[in-house]
Parts: structure tokens; C-alpha cells; sequence
């Protein structure tokens, strides 16, 4: 199971967040998987939006309280929706959020982490992951040996394709 943070601000999910999205699908199609999302608060948007994305299923913790960030609670929930649905993937966008709560849900999840991913990983020689480094002068491929792994995509790195809207809801 690949799953995907969906951050969103003022109610609304952030674009960065459903290109998360689709980049997560892709990663499920790869290794023959499904693709979840998680949100966290009260969103305006309709979620079918993220079945657009490539998600079957649609995690939704709704609380008004969780609008806005804290990390230390919003990685909490993150790494125990991980942990309670066996993704060996967590993936967020590489905004302010995300790059405030990977690096906690990757030590909650004892996972490799990846942050600036700039394209979608290879897996024929274990889990390789390229970023871009030294401003966007070059890149690095990184091998991923960890069980979990989390990665956190740059953003307009991986374009949308859109799915069949089939998902499921969940409301938590």
C-alpha cells in the first residue's frame, strides 16, 4: 500500500497535494499495489478529486482541530495511518508542510527518506530514487533499503494523469 499526506489550507487541498497524488498511484502501479489518501481537517473540495488522482481509497479524518499544522500531532497520525494499513510508502508534497512533517513520520516509522524526489523511482535494481542537488544543477539516485520509505515530491516534478474515479471513502 503506497499512502499519500493530502495537505490542504483554508479548506481547500493544495494542487502540490493531488500531484502527490498521482505520483503515489504511479509508485502502486509499479510495485502492484493500491494507492490511499490520507486527509487531516475539514476540506471543501470534493475528495472524489483524489480518485481522479489514482486513489481507491480516501482516509478522512475530519476535525476541524487538525486544520492547521502541528507537526508533532499531524506526523503522529500519519505514521499510525501507515502503520495500520502496511504502507511500505508514504508520500508527501515537497512544501512547507511536508517538509516539516516528513523527516518525523520517517523516524516514527524507522523509514528511509527522500526529500525533493524529482522523479518517479526505479525498481529493478532495489528502490532508487532520484533528487535534484546543488540548486538543480545535477542529480543524485538514491537507493531506498529500508522496509518503509517516505518521499516527498517536488512539486510539477510528476504530472497528473488522470484516473477512473474508482475509491472508497473512508471517514475516521
Amino acid at each position: 500500500m503506497v499512502l499519500v499526506y493530502i495537505d490542504q489550507a483554508d479548506h481547500q487541498i493544495k494542487k502540490s497535494s493531488l500531484e502527490a497524488m498521482s505520483y503515489a498511484a504511479a509508485i502502486a502501479k509499479q510495485l502492484g499495489c493500491e494507492a490511499a489518501a490520507l486527509v487531516l481537517g475539514t476540506v471543501q473540495d470534493p475528495l472524489a478529486e483524489l480518485g481522479k488522482q489514482g486513489a481507491q481509497k480516501v482516509y478522512h479524518l475530519k476535525n476541524e482541530q487538525l486544520n492547521t499544522l502541528d507537526v508533532k500531532v499531524h506526523s503522529h497520525i500519519i505514521a499510525t495511518a501507515a502503520k495500520n494499513i502496511n504502507a511500505t510508502v508514504v508520500v508527501l508534497a515537497h512544501n512547507i508542510n511536508g517538509k516539516a512533517i516528513a523527516p518525523a513520520v520517517a523516524v516514527k516509522l524507522e523509514a528511509s527518506l527522500v526529500t525533493g524526489a524529482s522523479s518517479l523511482p526505479t525498481i529493478e535494481n532495489g528502490f532508487v530514487v532520484t533528487k535534484t542537488v546543488f540548486s538543480g544543477k545535477a542529480f543524485a539516485s538514491i537507493q531506498m533499503d529500508t522496509p518503509i520509505k517516505v518521499i516527498a515530491i517536488r512539486s510539477e516534478e510528476h504530472t497528473s494523469e488522470l484516473q477512473s474515479p474508482m475509491y472508497l471513502v473512508c471517514r475516521l
